[in-house]
């Protein structure tokens, strides 16, 4: 129902949006809920499309030529819409953009904003400018940061084997997102045998 040519969630037309509202249409509350959720689904279709067939097929056009046989409903055209963008430098700009990794430190601070992008407390705040403090002094080598002893953790001061990463979920341990500790840090163990 929703065509694959358009290039994000809001060019599709809201009359569009309105016709998917009305096949399923259950308690207007869930409206923006529904409809988020749809969006996510379509996102997530674009995206196999690319991934399965057209990342796959690129260098040769003549598979390309064709909607899926699997995906009946995409019609010619839109198919071709859909190809020409996918394969044109702008989005290949794009999608290398969303590859650029952000640092525990950033993602922190932006984690205590509000809306207007301001600090929630002014001990956050604080926090926020010792951060970027540490991170100009890292930059000019005043300071070495890296690994366990980044930015946030030397900003934070927490403990270097607290069991967890902050702003990496919560399965991330020390050793699976910074590596393990080298061999001599570790104290060796003897059993005295009684």
């Amino acid at each position: 129902m929703v065509q694959i040519s358009y290039e994000d969630w809001s060019k599709v037309p809201s009359e569009t949006k309105e016709k998917i509202w009305e096949c399923i249409k259950v308690d207007d509350e869930l409206q923006g809920k529904f409809l988020s959720s749809v969006a996510n689904k379509w996102r997530t279709f674009k995206n196999r499309l690319t991934t399965k067939y057209i990342k796959r097929y690129k260098d040769k056009p003549e598979a390309l030529k064709c909607p899926p046989k699997l995906y009946d409903f995409i019609e010619q055209e839109d198919w071709e819409v859909f190809i020409c963008y996918r394969t044109s430098s702008a989005f290949e700009q794009q999608a290398a953009g969303n590859n650029e990794e952000i640092s525990r430190s950033t993602l922190w601070k932006a984690a205590r904003k509000n809306k207007k992008s301001i600090y929630t407390s002014e001990v956050i705040r604080e926090k926020a400018d010792e951060i970027d403090e540490i991170t100009k002094k890292s930059e000019e080598g005043v300071i070495a940061t890296g690994g366990r002893n980044d930015v946030l953790t030397t900003a934070l001061e927490t403990p270097k084997s607290s069991g967890r990463v902050r702003t990496e979920g919560r399965f991330a341990t020390p050793s699976s997102y910074f590596g393990r500790k080298n061999e001599a840090s570790h104290p060796t163990m003897s059993y005295k045998s009684v």
